[in-house]
């Protein structure tokens, strides 16, 4: 029996998990799915999402040493899931009590819904519908787990964000030389976003996004809080 490329004496990469794992968690969502009488979008969801070459260097412009993607989950009116990438600025934040944290703030004037296939930049009233359908995943969120108790530690489950941050995407796309890369969701106790890369050869798959809650632009347009 001939061996996958993917396992043969190969030492994983930094956030680097192995296919059989990213597998597990697909199965694991499907599931979750299910089990909630099949009010979420995505055990219907086989494509994965394309985040292109071309429309990260449009998000992340002449500032990409300080600059992430951060992608948003939304429902259409047809109860189909919706991916925006939008580009986050990084901050070096310094608090009263003296902790200085790293936070990351939406840049609003740039905003891409992917597809299995493409990328097509957002603008005008594409904006406003865009945000409708962020609405409705926040919206389903809340249903889910009645947030309006403020059982807060159930929001991490199902995150309103991933946040994709500078040094590993940078990697992905500018040292590995990929022009595009597969953005999947699975799960594994909460929300899991993981990317596939397009190499022909060995697929890689990577394990980076930090969800939001807890890290997230609370200004952000494109988020709302009534958790809090």
């Amino acid at each position: 029996m001939k061996e996958n490329l993917d396992t043969i004496n190969r030492t994983l990469l930094p956030d680097e998990i192995e296919k059989n794992e990213a597998d597990l968690w697909v199965t694991e969502l499907k599931s979750s799915c299910r089990s909630e009488e099949g009010i979420l979008p995505f055990e219907q969801e086989e494509m994965p999402h394309v985040l292109t070459r071309d429309t990260y260097n449009s998000l992340v412009g002449e500032d990409p040493e300080n600059t992430a993607i951060r992608i948003y989950l939304g429902i259409d009116t047809d109860n189909t899931l919706c991916v925006y990438a939008v580009p986050a600025k990084k901050a070096l934040v310094k608090y009263p009590d003296g902790q200085i944290i790293e936070e990351y703030t939406d840049i609003t004037n740039k905003l891409y819904k992917l597809f299995p296939d493409r990328n097509i930049a957002v603008y005008d009233k594409g904006v406003y519908i865009a945000k409708q359908d962020m609405k409705r995943w926040q919206e389903k969120r809340k249903t889910l787990f009645n947030l309006d108790n403020k059982d807060f530690s159930y929001s991490f489950i199902y995150p309103v964000s991933m946040l994709f941050t500078i040094i590993e995407m940078e990697e992905v796309f500018n040292e590995e030389q990929n022009n595009y890369v597969e953005i999947h969701f699975g799960m594994q106790h909460s929300f899991k976003s993981f990317i596939k890369t397009s190499k022909r050869i060995r697929n890689h798959y990577f394990d980076f996004a930090r969800p939001c809650p807890p890290i997230c632009d609370k200004k952000s347009p494109y988020i709302t809080f009534s958790e809090e």
